[in-house]
Formats: structure tokens, sequence, C-alpha cells
């Protein structure tokens, strides 16, 4: 994983992941049978986009302050499956772009860590609701639900992401980033170098 630096940049990115989040994280619609809000969707595709770092702060602090809004008991255990969720999948996605040259296996590996993450997500809360309620029949009557926002999350973010090119947005914000570092670098040996010649006229 590259270093991460918190510049101004990267706070103003985080931020607005945050938000974005928290605020698709309410846009839902719920039954007696099911239920769905777009957050996973959202963290998905933070993740891709930004990376672990910005994906673990956004998918959990964001739907950390969804459920304060609207469910506060679980808010804790989602801070911490939602930043795993986001981060897993900002990482592993990294990877598979870094290890992986041949197109199709890249695509195939960038699904497969995406629906993963999903799932890791529904594991997460089946754990967190057998805590909570103290019994594993009763979390199991919410698994199914979980899983299906998992799978149309995955979905609709791979939809977007790769159908729609909208991964096509992170090379552009990469490569930002990129000359950004090289454009520091060269002021510091500027400087550097500067430095060095006033030592050699003083000596």
């Amino acid at each position: 994983m590259p270093r991460f630096k918190f510049t101004t940049k990267t706070i103003a990115f985080a931020s607005l992941a945050t938000a974005l989040v928290t605020g698709f994280t309410l846009l839902g619609f719920s039954s007696a049978q099911f239920y769905f809000n777009f957050g996973d969707t959202i963290i998905l595709i933070v993740s891709a986009l930004f990376g672990p770092v910005i994906g673990g702060i956004a998918g959990g602090l964001g739907s950390f302050l969804a459920d304060f809004a609207v469910y506060p008991v679980t808010m804790f255990y989602t801070l911490f499956i939602k930043g795993v969720e986001g981060f897993l999948c900002g990482l592993f996605l990294s990877l598979v772009r870094k290890k992986v040259s041949d197109k199709k296996k890249k695509l195939f590996f960038s699904f497969l860590t995406m629906l993963l993450s999903v799932l890791w997500m529904a594991l997460g809360y089946f754990l967190c609701q057998t805590l909570f309620y103290g019994s594993v029949k009763t979390a199991l009557v919410a698994l199914p639900m979980d899983v299906v926002q998992g799978v149309a999350s995955f979905t609709l973010a791979s939809s977007l992401l790769y159908l729609f090119k909208m991964d096509a947005l992170r090379e552009k914000l990469h490569l930002e980033l990129h000359l950004q570092r090289r454009v520091k670098k060269t002021e510091t040996l500027i400087a550097e170098t500067q430095t060095k010649k006033n030592e050699n006229k003083e000596d």
C-alpha cells in the first residue's frame, strides 16, 4: 500500500466521501421483508476511487453518523464493520491494480474483491446481532437481508465503476496527486540546494 499523507486535498476528499456515505445510507427504503440503502454502494465506489484509508474513514465514520441519526444502538458496531469493509476493499483493489496486468483477470479480481467486502459486511452484522440479541437464530433472520443488501450494492457499484467508466476518474485523481508529490519533491530539492550554496558561501 502506498504511503498516505493527510494533505488539504485528501482531507477534502475524505470529508466529501464521508458526507456521501452518510447521506446515501440514510437514503433507503424498507418493508417487512426487505431493507435496502445505498451506503454500501458508495463505500465500494469511494474505496475504489480513493483507496483504503479514505475508504475506511468514509465507510466507518459515514455509516456511524447515519446510525447515530436513526438507530444509535448499533453505531459503534457499524463504525467497525463498515470501516473494515471500506479499508479492505480499497486495499485489495489497489493490490489488484498493482499486481495483475491482464485486463480480464484484473476485472475478475476487482469484482471478487468488492463482493467479498460486502459479504464481510453481512457476516459482521450477523456476529453483531448474535452478540446483541444473544441468539444465533435471531441473527440468522436478518442475515439474508444483509446478504441481499450487499449483493445489490456490489451489482450497482461495479456497474457504475466499470460499465459506466467511473473508474477512469481514479486515474485522473491519482495523476494529480502524483504530480503534486513530484512538485513538492522538486521544491524540496531546490530548497536544499540553495541551503548548501549559502553554507558554501559562508565558508
